[in-house]
């Protein structure tokens, strides 16, 4: 199943603790800010409000009829000036994996959602709409290899497709390879979310961001979300729904020492069975429970 198809479905556990997170309107001013306005702050959390994320979309059967298919982007907010003016929609779309036909889908949404702003006549001024911005944002565990355009999904491009053909370029918001004056001009704890994702597996440079600076934080939601992408395991302190990162950097060295040690366990293990030693033996001196001493056993 992909990625799209877990969308529709409804069943992706990552995407529920993405919109879970980056709906904190605190979070995903913090994003427009750094991604979008380059390091302005320009937008403030109080000036969003919350839009309707699924359209219906009209096909045209074989029967010549139309039938209605729902769409759902994953999170929508528009976004007012001081004087209490429409500005723009802002709106974000999460993978976990690099989706090829991302500049599709997000020209698609894009499309009917300013149809939904002309069938709903969100802007004051007739046949007006508002602009949409939509941030495709990487919250999986590889870095971003989709195309960034319309025009990168083509097969090749000569001179009558640039000069005739609307590229559709696409905003994505990659951790890993993003600039760290992005990261580091975030001001909520996505900075230390996304240092997680950039560094999930180079621990020591992970140490080295955070060993001088014990301000950085982790909120509950954010921990829920590194857990469930990164296969992380930072527990939420009993005292709060806040965990310090220099805490949960030593949380994550000691957790790649017990799995270091345990792997370690495991092929000694997986060595005496292959010497012929008896699966009860290896059990009693490696400590390992019954069924995964059968499931090495299987694997060699």
């Amino acid at each position: 199943m992909t990625d799209g198809d877990l969308k529709q479905d409804g069943h992706s556990l990552k995407d529920t603790v993405a919109k879970r997170y980056f709906g904190q309107k605190e979070v995903f001013a913090d994003l427009c800010n750094a991604f979008l306005f380059r390091q302005q702050r320009l937008l403030n959390a109080s000036r969003l409000r919350p839009m309707p994320t699924e359209y219906n979309e009209l096909i045209l059967n074989a029967d010549g009829k139309y039938d209605s298919h729902k769409r759902e982007r994953d999170l929508a907010f528009q976004a007012f000036t001081d004087g209490d003016r429409g500005y723009a929609l802002l709106c974000a779309e999460f993978q976990s994996t690099s989706d090829n036909t991302m500049p599709v889908r997000v020209m698609l949404y894009d499309g009917l959602g300013y149809a939904y702003q002309l069938k709903s006549r969100l802007c004051s001024e007739a046949g007006k709409v508002l602009p949409i911005s939509t941030m495709v944002v990487n919250i999986g565990s590889q870095e971003w290899r989709g195309p960034k355009s319309l025009h990168g999904m083509f097969p090749a491009t000569d001179d009558f497709v640039e000069a005739n053909v609307p590229d559709y370029p696409i905003k994505v918001f990659d951790p890993r390879t993003e600039d760290v004056k992005i990261l580091d001009s975030l001001c909520t704890d996505l900075k230390s979310v996304s240092y997680l994702f950039r560094y999930s597996d180079r621990g020591d440079l992970l140490s080295e961001k955070y060993q001088d600076d014990s301000m950085s934080y982790l909120g509950g939601y954010g921990i829920d979300l590194v857990n469930v992408c990164l296969n992380m395991r930072l527990e939420i302190p009993e005292e709060g729904r806040r965990l310090e990162m220099c805490k949960a950097v030593e949380d994550l060295k000691a957790i790649g020492r017990d799995e270091g040690i345990q792997i370690g366990i495991e092929k000694v293990a997986a060595n005496a069975l292959k010497n012929g030693m008896p699966h009860n033996v290896v059990e009693e001196i490696k400590g390992l429970p019954p069924l995964r001493i059968m499931q090495i056993a299987q694997e060699i």
